[in-house]
């Protein structure tokens, strides 16, 4: 027989529980409805002043216009960015801590199989911002004129050749090592500490060719100490019509660019995510800010989420396989 006290109780009980949840629900979505109510903080791996860093500023003040809240940048360089995805994986999910990543992000997932995170399950992206294009460079006492000529030389001449980047792992190293690999072709492989004593000793003739962003090779190829074979960009660059691009001359429809995007935890609520992927698609339409970006070598991206997550994990399994092939490993 059933006591109608115990079943009085038992549903007097079942109201408060009902209540506390109804209550915390409520308070959660509140809380995510006035979402941002206090700064928010870019982290990026890379130090202050450079052209990733630049971009990341540009776009960080436009968000917090549109957001109505400051947005600081903190900068975590160390380990190919990887420090700064550590530091914002194990911060709280709360939509108040983002990463701004870049290339370095798959490359390092790529060539770094002991990772302190998951990249795919322990982020979720919120838009891809940006696209720096490369470019194939000669010294310009290197016979070749053309991707055609670039690739006779280096086929009669294994190994005599060597190309030079920013480092061990970066974008710079892994798109001449797969075009090589592609075409069956070898070359010497010379990481330098960044693009700039890479470039230096491209015109000096201490190495032969390099892919290196077309912002910090043009002024190089416009007064004539490199020369430009090829861009790896989907499209021909405006800023070198002439200059064709790697599907054109080479390997149809390959296509590579160093790129840059924001990620948050995750575990940030979908309403928080869906938020600032609108507000940052408002902040690259502008066109103040595209036309900043144009003047940096960049070209402003935007995505939804899904193709942003879709596309890091293509990017991930490439350069996967770029670094198996190729045995490389992180430095």
């Amino acid at each position: 027989m059933i006591n109608p006290t115990n079943s009085l109780t038992r549903r007097k009980a079942l109201l408060a529980l009902g209540a506390i949840s109804v209550g915390g629900t409520s308070a959660q979505a509140q809380a995510q409805a006035v979402y941002p109510s206090k700064p928010l903080r870019i982290v990026i791996g890379f130090s202050a002043g450079g052209p990733t860093d630049n971009i990341a500023r540009l776009l960080a003040i436009k968000l917090g216009e549109f957001l109505g809240q400051p947005v600081l940048i903190e900068n975590r360089p160390g380990a190919n960015a990887v420090l700064a995805a550590d530091a914002v994986g194990r911060s709280v999910a709360d939509g108040y801590t983002l990463l701004y990543n870049t290339s370095s992000f798959a490359l390092s997932a790529a060539l770094s199989p002991k990772l302190p995170y998951n990249p795919t399950r322990d982020f979720t992206g919120i838009a891809l911002t940006a696209s720096a294009p490369t470019v194939l460079i000669v010294n310009k006492d290197f016979k070749a004129r053309n991707v055609k000529e670039f690739i006779e030389q280096l086929s009669a001449n294994p190994g005599k050749y060597s190309y030079g980047s920013a480092g061990t792992g970066t974008i710079t190293h892994v798109i001449p090592a797969q075009l090589l690999q592609t075409a069956g072709l070898n070359a010497v492989h010379i990481p330098y500490k960044g693009s700039a004593p890479a470039l230096i000793d491209l015109f000096g003739g201490q190495i032969q060719f390099a892919v290196d962003a077309m912002s910090s090779a043009l002024p190089y190829i416009r007064d004539g100490r490199v020369r430009a074979l090829a861009v790896t960009s989907k499209e021909r660059i405006p800023s070198l019509p002439d200059v064709p691009t790697i599907s054109e001359s080479w390997i149809k429809g390959y296509e590579a660019s160093a790129w840059q995007g924001l990620m948050v935890p995750a575990a940030v609520p979908a309403p928080i995510v869906a938020r600032l992927n609108l507000e940052i698609l408002k902040v690259l339409a502008l066109p103040d800010v595209r036309a900043q970006m144009a003047k940096q070598g960049t070209d402003p991206l935007g995505s939804t989420l899904e193709a942003y997550n879709t596309y890091m994990r293509t990017e991930i399994e490439r350069w996967t396989k770029v670094a198996r092939a190729g045995s490389i490993t992180a430095e």
